[in-house]
């Protein structure tokens, strides 16, 4: 009986999270921007990942190279995204090592914005040292319920609301990823222009 009961629990549990990303995915609010402290907003992430990390032996590293503006976002959807990818690395990683996240500038463009024009963006770079993804699950890793974890440790949700997220803020998430020797996830959003800076 005891053991049916922690059965129930358990799936019970899941279907709950489930449930609250479904609704999460369908009904997206939209973005509340504010003018955001991005080195600030990265650090806050690995203070509620730190005890995670610990646990796995991981060491966190954060690195600024450029110097970079506060940028108009809406700070809990972003936090929302970069949770998610820094928590996926973590997983990606059970025997331990290094992780960091790197914000810098770029000057890029993606085939569907901005009709197709380079601009401005501020990249958050999220790399491991885990195992790395199959190059045939890349072009997968957005679509909705597309994941490689395993049954019951994942929904398949959490990077398309993450994508979602992002492309809603004018921007995108690339991977790059070698089987076996980790991953890079990489956040754009664009560094839009003060109206008052561009009047003067």
């Amino acid at each position: 009986i005891t053991e049916c009961s922690r059965i129930i629990t358990e799936q019970a549990e899941r279907m709950t999270k489930l449930i609250r990303q479904l609704l999460d995915f369908a009904r997206r609010r939209a973005p509340h921007k504010s003018p955001v402290n991005l080195k600030i907003l990265s650090g806050q992430v690995i203070d509620i990942l730190k005890p995670a990390a610990e646990k796995q032996k991981i060491i966190f590293e954060l690195i600024k190279n450029d110097d970079i503006p506060l940028i108009s976002i809406d700070p809990f959807q972003v936090q929302q995204v970069l949770i998610n990818l820094v928590m996926n690395a973590i997983q990606a990683m059970p025997e331990g090592g290094h992780l960091k996240i790197e914000l810098h500038k770029k000057y890029s463009c993606h085939s569907t914005l901005s009709n197709g024009q380079e601009q401005n963006y501020v990249a958050i770079s999220i790399k491991d040292e885990g195992k790395g993804i199959p190059k045939e699950n890349i072009n997968h890793l957005f679509e909705p319920f597309f994941t490689t974890k395993n049954v019951g440790e994942g929904t398949g949700l959490g990077l398309s609301i993450a994508y979602g997220i992002v492309q809603e803020h004018g921007g995108w998430i690339d991977v790059k990823s070698r089987v076996g020797e980790g991953s890079c996830f990489t956040i754009y959003l664009p560094l839009e222009v003060d109206e008052c800076e561009e009047k003067s």
